[in-house]
């Protein structure tokens, strides 16, 4: 069993710590904001292009639209269509086309015109976007942003009208280089409308032409940004829009200057604007300082605002973020929140963007709440390079969970799927009826209780492998958690307990050894025993547990569904009396003694089998727990499930691995193909290494755990344990906090 491989084996133990270190990484060790329940929304369905979806309100009530797009391109969309939805999305329209592409030829120019963001204004009754214009001349871009509004739900649409800020020309189809044009009024849209507590409306462009940069014509992207203040005419019927502050940044500090901007009205009536900025420039430059977001402050309703500086942590720290999309949105609790990416080291350009978090800002300091900060999605081990960004976000009305969509870049190995993100906020929840986890941990230093803090809210319990200290153990009581020592080996013949004088040394050692360090119990290990031992194995339980009990500790233990099974001869479970041959112990007799008893549902296949098979599937973890519930209360039993692949080498020799990660490394793999098996409730995959050898990985990752959570939903469990903590995935940690409070 990989357990005791694990417990006995110093060179695993030694790789094993090396490779997990503690992490300071705040949305490594911070207890999470929301759950996060991923589903693909709309497969790929163009080789070479992304799915992509839009989502908004578009109605004081549940109407909705949704806009859809393959991106062929660099954010060129295709075959954009649109549907409505009057029921928040329960039924829908149809789809109506938008535009077949957002390339539009003026006599052989080629210009990027489309929709941007949207946002329905109560006040008015009408739905109010962006709409951009951009042409490329010679590598420099030229960016004119446009409001319109629809008052039939974006089915149609007004004129576009120019963000104007300064002398210029119109667009003139048949002259669309006109320079009279080109270079006046330039600004890229920001990514959302502010609506003010008031009414009034504020809306940021970027790139916008700069005053203060003496090179501003020969930039590839203008470094200036100008805000615009809105108020709806009732009489007139439309928006009036005034320019209001503007600022810019010193390529210096950002190669590619101001970006993709967002507004946020904090409670005390000031306006927050923050933009994405970037180390390196697309001709070649580089700026001086890392890669941040950065943002400005205005008083006084977006008429001036504060010079731009670094965004920073509430308790004054630095953080990195990369060239970027990012959004701020007020939930209905009264709370802001921002969604973007934070870097775990200094990002060139736009990458890596991973993990996309979400974090609650500080409204006084107008900065992010660091012991806020939360992953909603990170690269996995053994993925290639992801992108998490370029999404899509709304309240929902109804539940007022977050609903978020992006196309998923380097998730799928045939293609990019729009992604959806359904985020629960945790404040206020609680577990549901009794769950918990009881998993084993390896101790590796006194930080190892940094990897226990933010899921100590799911845990009841742990079983320490390794030599914990008293102080570790108290911190662990200090979180709430029990913990039992893990002891025992593999293969032992039973010497250890095999007359009462040694089960009374083996015992008096394991009282001392949780007395000494303040522990609650011990976790027994002891595997493939011969059936010699039964006997006495099985006194050695009854005599620890009342040695224990009466110490006042407990007397756990680790069991597998196979050890009960690969000699008996025993009748269906379906009938109670029938007799078990349990090979070197008796499950009766673990029922009646053991006050945890931890079933091992995992290594259906063995390393040292013969077999090419996954660790564990759900129709055999099921019938392992249903198994052990004849002998075992329910609310003793905890259903333990592997957090490690199986990655098979179908060369004939039947090389095996074990990998602590829920899918391979494809890095320059082909052939790649990957498949759902819907009996066995886990992912499959097949593919050429690098090395020209075939594979065959059979995974352990949310999805397969998701089936296994529906076991114990099913069967009554209430707890649920890893091998081993510390290999859990992030993804995996979210599927489980779904369960324990009930919202899977």
């Amino acid at each position: 069993m990989v357990l005791s491989l694990l417990i006995i084996t110093g060179v695993a133990m030694a790789s094993l710590a090396t490779a997990q270190e503690p992490e300071s990484l705040p949305w490594k060790v911070n207890r999470p904001l929301v759950l996060v329940r991923k589903e693909v929304y709309r497969p790929n369905e163009r080789p070479g292009a992304a799915m992509m979806v839009s989502v908004q309100y578009v109605g004081p009530k549940l109407q909705r639209r949704e806009v859809h797009a393959h991106e062929i391109a660099s954010d060129v969309g295709g075959d954009i269509r649109a549907r409505w939805s009057a029921d928040n999305g329960r039924t829908w329209s149809v789809f109506v086309p938008v535009q077949p592409s957002n390339n539009v030829d003026y006599g052989g120019v080629t210009v990027w015109e489309g929709e941007g963001c949207s946002a329905y204004d109560p006040k008015a009754d009408v739905l109010v976007q962006a709409w951009l214009r951009q042409i490329a001349v010679g590598g420099l871009y030229h960016n004119f942003t446009y409001w319109r509004v629809s008052r039939d739900r974006g089915r149609t649409w007004t004129k576009p009208v120019l963000f104007r800020y300064e002398e210029g020309a119109e667009f003139d189809p048949a002259n669309p280089l006109s320079p009279d044009f080109l270079n006046h009024n330039e600004g890229y849209p920001g990514s959302s409308f502010l609506i003010r507590s008031n009414g009034d409306l504020v809306f940021c462009l970027a790139h916008a032409n700069a005053p203060g940069d003496p090179r501003n014509n020969e930039r590839v992207w203008r470094q200036g940004s100008v805000l615009f203040l809105g108020r709806w005419d009732p009489e007139a019927q439309t928006y009036h829009w005034q320019p209001g502050a503007r600022t810019e940044i010193s390529p210096e500090v950002s190669a590619r200057g101001l970006m993709e901007p967002e507004v946020a009205e904090l409670r005390d009536g000031r306006l927050l604007v923050v933009w994405r900025t970037s180390t390196h420039g697309w001709d070649g430059s580089v700026a001086r300082s890392p890669g941040h977001k950065h943002f400005s402050l205005s008083t006084d309703g977006g008429k001036t605002l504060s010079p731009v500086a670094e965004w920073k942590y509430d308790n004054g720290t630095s953080f990195y973020s990369p060239s970027s999309f990012h959004r701020m949105l007020r939930h209905s609790n009264g709370k802001l929140y921002w969604f973007g990416n934070i870097s775990a080291t200094p990002p060139v350009g736009n990458s890596p963007r991973y993990p996309l978090v979400i974090a609650e800002i500080d409204e006084e300091k107008a900065a992010l709440k660091r012991d806020t900060v939360t992953a909603i999605d990170d690269r996995q081990p053994g993925q290639p390079e992801i992108e998490l960004s370029n999404f899509s976000l709304l309240e929902n009305r109804e539940t007022h969970e977050i609903e978020l969509y992006l196309a998923g870049y380097g998730q799928n190995p045939v293609g990019a799927d729009c992604l959806k993100y359904t985020l629960t906020l945790t404040e206020g929840l609680k577990p549901q009826a009794g769950r918990g986890l009881a998993p084993w941990f390896v101790y590796q230093g006194e930080s190892s209780i940094e990897a226990l803090r933010p899921n100590a809210d799911l845990l009841r319990s742990i079983s320490v492998c390794g030599a914990p200290t008293a102080r570790f153990v108290q911190k662990c009581h200090d979180l709430g958690l029990k913990v039992h020592l893990l002891v025992g080996i593999e293969g032992h013949h039973g010497e250890q307990f095999s007359t009462a004088s040694k089960r009374q040394e083996l015992i008096r050692g394991y009282v001392e050894r949780c007395q000494d360090l303040g522990a609650d119990g011990i976790d027994l290990d002891y595997e493939s025993m011969d059936r010699a031992c039964r006997d006495s194995y099985s006194a050695l339980l009854r005599e620890a547990a009342s040695a224990l009990h009466a110490a006042g500790k407990e007397l756990a233990m680790c069991v597998s569904y196979v050890m009960c099974t690969w000699r008996s001869n025993a009748a269906p479970a379906a009938n109670p009396e029938a007799a078990i041959d349990g090979g070197w112990y008796e499950p009766q007799v673990i029922g009646e003694t053991c006050d945890l008893v931890r079933v091992m549902c995992y290594d259906m296949i063995s390393p040292s089998s013969t077999a090419v098979g996954p660790v564990s599937t759900a129709p055999w973890a099921r019938d392992a727990m249903r198994f052990w519930s004849r002998f075992v209360p329910r609310e003793r039993l905890v259903m333990g499930l592997p957090a490690y692949s199986r990655d098979f080498v179908l060369n004939g020799k039947r090389e095996i691995n074990s990998l602590y990660a829920p899918a391979p490394d494809l890095a320059g793999a082909t052939n790649v193909q990957r498949l759902w098996m819907p009996y066995e409730a886990i992912h499959q995959y097949r593919y050429t290494s690098a090395d020209g050898t075939e594979h065959l990985f059979l995974a352990s990752d949310a999805a397969s755990t998701r089936a296994h959570l529906h076991t114990a939903t099913e069967l009554g469990i209430t707890n649920i344990g890893f091998w081993h903590y510390d290999a859990v995935t992030p993804e995996t940690w979210q599927a489980v906090r779904g369960w324990v409070y009930g919202l899977r």
